[in-house]
């Protein structure tokens, strides 16, 4: 390879060989891989005989893009239904090879997390695949995984999605074909922000070009599978976390290092995050709930989790937290649309309004002392609460804070 790249710089410096228009600032003329060479040059017109000449010196077939390579295709436009019909193929061919064997759902289950999708996972790491291929896959799957060999697509017990479920949730741990796909692809996009391979160069010399990769535009003349990469910005970039240190090679507004996310998203004039944050906080204060707050799926997991019943205090929280989600998308939508700027104290003072009228027709919530402090806190009158009456009349006990009738 050495005499190769010799001979080929000793010849572009004698005019006699070009560069790729898009190879020229990182003098790139070739690639090898394992026994294979690409030679990169300017595509200039030929004369028919000197590439006859050519093709008679070199033992090598005349061929036209696209072409396949290490079982993929080669193209720079957009992925067809057409070129993977191969992987729904295979899956087909490999479960008929199993046609002799009697296997049991959780035999089934094995197979196709082990052999089945790991088929499609190299695939899945280079291309956004085609949806209609990935739902047909997927239907095979599930055509095996409930009646073996056969395919009867009629004899499926759950929705595909519920299988694909984490074990502790009821599934089987299988994994979705669509999620897969975008989560193998965002690998790309942290090899672009940490790594220094030769192919990150050409994304910086030719796409990047000096801009961070967060905040740059959509380039014009990029193929259709760096667009679709360039579109996994949005799910990637919360993954990408960037320390400091010295501050080189990180930038200050666009790159995700600080805990709350990128600063572009959280000061920018019309975003409402801090707003929202803020609120949020002195939401969880009046319910003793005193630290950070996380992003808006991470509160509603954790109160999915811990504020479940119908305890006066559980459903005051719900309550709370949908008015103070609701109030602050008004005032996301009153800034970018209306220009009408209001502070977290106005905002706040809404949503306990709101939460004060939607309490008033409550009635017979338990006199404790803990709800008692929820009610002075937001204001809501006291005629919520069930007045406890203990009367013995004639050995008949009647408590009205329970609704309860009952002999003693």
């Amino acid at each position: 390879m050495e005499g190769l790249h010799s001979i080929l710089q000793r010849k572009i410096n004698e005019g006699q060989f070009a560069y790729h228009p898009r190879c020229a600032s990182l003098s790139i003329t070739y690639l090898a891989f394992a026994d294979d060479l690409f030679l990169l040059s300017g595509a200039d017109w030929v004369d028919p005989s000197i590439k006859s000449e050519i093709l008679n010196i070199l033992p090598i077939p005349e061929g036209m893009l696209p072409v396949r390579y290490l079982g993929v295709p080669l193209i720079s436009t957009r992925l067809r239904y057409e070129d993977c019909i191969q992987l729904k193929e295979r899956t087909q061919r490999r479960i008929a090879s199993w046609s002799n064997r009697d296997l049991s759902y959780g035999g089934r289950a094995l197979l196709i997390q082990s052999v089945l999708f790991n088929m499609q996972t190299y695939w899945c790491s280079l291309f956004i695949l085609s949806q209609k291929i990935l739902k047909e896959i997927e239907s095979i799957l599930a055509a095996f995984l409930w009646s073996g060999v056969h395919l009867r697509r009629a004899s499926a017990k759950l929705k595909w999605l519920e299988v694909c479920s984490p074990k502790a949730e009821g599934g089987l741990g299988l994994k979705a074909l669509k999620e897969c796909n975008k989560t193998t692809m965002l690998r790309h996009l942290w090899a672009i922000c940490k790594q220094d391979t030769l192919w990150v160069k050409w994304i910086q010399s030719y796409m990047k070009k000096n801009q961070n990769f967060w905040g740059m535009k959509m380039p014009q003349d990029c193929s259709w599978t760096m667009r679709k990469l360039l579109k996994l910005r949005v799910l990637g970039q919360d993954f990408v976390k960037h320390t400091i240190g010295d501050g080189h090679g990180t930038s200050l507004w666009f790159d995700n290092w600080h805990p709350w996310g990128p600063l572009y998203k959280l000061l920018d004039g019309r975003s409402t995050s801090i707003l929202g944050r803020a609120i949020l906080a002195k939401v969880l204060s009046r319910f003793s709930m005193h630290r950070g707050i996380g992003s808006l799926d991470a509160e509603l997991s954790w109160a999915i989790r811990n504020c479940r019943g119908k305890s006066f205090k559980a459903l005051l929280f719900r309550l709370a937290l949908a008015a103070g989600i609701y109030h602050i998308w008004i005032e996301r939508n009153t800034r970018i649309f209306g220009g009408k700027v209001a502070c977290a104290a106005v905002v706040l003072s809404t949503i306990a309004d709101n939460i004060r009228l939607r309490t008033c027709s409550w009635r017979h919530i338990a006199n404790t002392w803990e709800n008692q402090r929820l009610l002075d806190l937001w204001n809501i009158p006291n005629r919520v609460l069930g007045i406890l009456i203990s009367l013995s009349v004639d050995g008949l006990h009647v408590d009205c804070n329970r609704f309860q009738l009952y002999c003693v």
